[in-house]
């Protein structure tokens, strides 16, 4: 099958695979899409830290202008809209310090909680003693839709996910 082909099929048949709203069917509450999921250890170690941090700046290079609105906190949520000051006070806050405090952001295409955005990237970090007791993982995660892979999108995402595994050096991933 080619892209053609796959991506006329998969159009032909998008909302058999979309789950909507009750209330409001035109609000999709899971669509298939390309979502990435790394898995670390130690995450609460600076150099880890700064590696989460890169990763996330490499997401924004390619997809930062399709977010719009995310948050920051682990036990204080701070809602904020997306913008080149948010992404540098989030690039500070992941490269707080783990063996005190755990860390969790968002920032997604779609605005609040309620619907999952088309483009997201999440992570939970927790802190270090956390992840000791309790054989936590740290999780970083990436949500982009299918057409994504369009063109030479597949290249394009065969090299972030490479990008991100390099930089991440994750224990596990699917």
């Amino acid at each position: 099958m080619n892209e053609e082909s796959f991506f006329k099929d998969f159009d032909a048949h998008r909302w058999d695979f979309t789950v909507v709203d009750e209330d409001d069917e035109e609000k999709p509450v899971l669509q298939v899409g390309l979502v990435a999921t790394f898995y670390m250890v130690d995450a609460y170690l600076p150099i880890r830290r700064k590696h989460i941090a890169e990763a996330f700046e490499l997401y924004c290079k390619h997809f930062g202008e399709k977010l719009v609105w995310g948050y920051m906190g682990s036990e204080k949520i701070i809602k904020q809209d997306f913008c080149p000051q948010g992404m540098n006070s989030c690039l500070s806050y992941i490269q707080s310090d783990g063996s005190a405090d755990s860390a969790s952001f968002m920032w997604s295409s779609q605005q609040g909680f309620e619907y999952p955005g088309n483009y997201m990237f999440e992570a939970i970090l927790p802190v270090e003693w956390f992840e000791r007791i309790h054989s936590a993982l740290s999780t970083i995660r990436f949500y982009l839709p299918i057409d994504e892979l369009k063109g030479d999108g597949r290249e394009r995402f065969h090299d972030l996910m490479r990008g991100m595994c390099n930089i991440l050096r994750p224990l596990h991933g699917t």
